[in-house]
């Protein structure tokens, strides 16, 4: 029987632990592989984030510029009235165009038959008279 004073059980010993110590050596670097690999992702992904929020504020900026070339709806609202009351104005001021080229016409066209019915009274006096 061999008792641990034995140089082969010391030396199956010293194996062992040398075996034992490798192996927890390979997971400590390992873990330490794992840990950098995590910290190396979340570093790439917070990367990513602060790309994607940028690009974000960059739209809302160009959406807020935007926003303010537009009319305002109360804007639009008090310039469709002024323009319905304009064309209100405009169609009262045609009317009374019309009227008074009616009335033009009329005074025109009588002065038109008076001149005529003279022309004819002359034309008829010089006929008789002769």
């Amino acid at each position: 029987m061999q008792t641990e004073d034995d140089p082969i059980t010391r030396r199956e010993s010293a194996l062992r632990w040398d075996a034992h110590a490798e192996l927890h050596s390979a997971h400590e670097r390992a873990h330490d592989q794992e840990h950098d690999m995590t910290e190396k992702a979340l570093d790439k992904a917070v990367g990513a984030m602060d790309k994607r929020l940028e690009g974000m504020n960059e739209f809302r900026a160009s959406l807020k510029d935007q926003s303010q070339t537009f009319a305002r709806i109360d804007t639009v609202d008090a310039l469709r009235e002024r323009i319905v009351a304009i064309e209100k104005l405009d169609i009262k001021g045609e009317g009374r165009s019309l009227g008074q080229g009616a009335v033009v016409a009329v005074l025109v066209g009588a002065i038109s038959l008076s001149a005529t019915i003279v022309g004819i009274i002359v034309v008829l006096a010089n006929l008789f008279s002769t």
